[in-house]
Formats: C-alpha cells, structure tokens, sequence
C-alpha cells in the first residue's frame, strides 16, 4: 500500500478514519445526554483498558457529540502535573466564557460566580473576569478548600445553568486512575448527589484497569 494512503496513523489518542466496533459505547453516550436533558437522569460511564485499545479516542468522540448537543464540556487528562480542582477550574472557563451574553440569567450569573470563587481556591493571584457585574448575583462560596463541597458547588451550580439552555455538563476525565483517593472520593460522591438531585451532569472517566477498583475503594471510603 502507498506509504501517502495508508490509513493506519499511529498515536496516543489520534482518531482512526473510522471508529470501528465502538457503536455500543457511543450509542450509550448518545442516550444519557438524551435522557439528562428529559430530566430522566443517567448513569456515569467507565472506560478502562489497556493502554493503546481506544479509550482516549472514544471520550473525544464523546465531547465532540456532547459540543455537538450544545452540551458545556470539560475534557482533562489526570496526572499531569496539577490537581483536579485546577484542571476542571480551567477547563470550564472557556465553555462558561462562551456562554456570557448581556441578557444572562439568573442560573448563568450564579455560575459564573461561583467559578470566579472557585478560581481563587487554587489560585490566589488570579482571577476571572467574565465582563458582566456580579456583584448582586448569588453563588460564590467555591472556595472552601474542601474538594467535595467546593467542587460539587461548581458542577451543580454550571450544570444548572446549562440546564437553563436545555443542555447540560458533561466532565470526561483521561487517565483517571492518577486522580487522588481524596479526589476520586469527591468525584463519587458528586456523581451520587448529581444521579439523586436530578443534574444536568454527567461523567465519563478513562484508565487502566484497575480503574474500577480504585472507585470501588473511593466510594467505600466516603
């Protein structure tokens, strides 16, 4: 085969032309956003494997169908360096940015605080201006230092605003079994609080295998 045409293209993460034997996986994506938009509620998604089978290429599949439903998304590969609580801070400022328009409201205006609080819980020197006065607006209180209450305040409180648009949040995590116990812990009990107050979020996580074990044990542990 001509070296120019061949379609094999070797890379972490790199899409294939076609993603073959994964319709399963994308279908069941496709319905839990359907169903958290009816306010029907779903349930998180796992991928774990081997490194090399696809699961890196499978969650960017899952955000580009998330970004193409309108749905806010915030794509992170764990272990790189910074904590979870900074790598969704970040993550989120784009898509929440996106969303600022001068007629915002009320669920959006909360968002947006309660990110800008967030920001200064891991980082003091800086902070987010999304243009808007927010003075007057609720929300905030993100920066408690307590991961499980600062960063369950963040989700409910964009999920909420995504809802108001009739979409929702989704959060993938690459590489989740770097994530922290401390981590894992919160993300667990996020999930559970989000399944049973009916958010609009959802959470795909990927790793290797021993990625359900260690949220086995995280969920034991709370």
């Amino acid at each position: 085969m001509d070296a120019v045409s061949n379609p094999y293209s070797p890379g972490a993460g790199r899409p294939p032309v076609a993603l073959v034997g994964r319709d399963a996986q994308r279908r069941a994506w496709q319905v839990a956003l359907e169903r958290i938009e009816r306010d029907r509620g779903a349930q998180p998604v796992v991928l774990y494997g081997l490194r090399g089978v696809g699961k890196t290429v499978l969650l960017n599949e899952f955000a580009k169908v998330g970004r193409g439903r309108e749905w806010l998304v915030a794509a992170v590969e764990a272990g790189v360096g910074k904590s979870l609580r900074e790598l969704l801070g970040e993550a989120l400022h784009g898509p929440l940015s996106d969303l600022v328009r001068p007629s915002a409201g009320r669920r959006l205006l909360k968002a947006l605080k309660t990110a800008t609080s967030f920001k200064a819980s891991y980082d003091s020197s800086g902070t987010w201006s999304f243009g808007l006065d927010l003075s007057e607006s609720s929300g905030g209180g993100a920066d408690t230092g307590v991961l499980e209450t600062d960063l369950g305040k963040l989700l409910k409180d964009v999920a909420d605003a995504a809802a108001e648009d009739g979409s929702g949040l989704a959060v993938l995590i690459d590489e989740a079994q770097d994530l922290s116990t401390e981590e894992l812990t919160a993300l667990c009990s996020i999930v559970h609080a989000a399944g049973q107050q009916g958010w609009h979020l959802t959470v795909a996580l990927a790793g290797l295998p021993s990625l359900p074990r260690e949220l086995a044990e995280a969920g034991q542990v709370h």
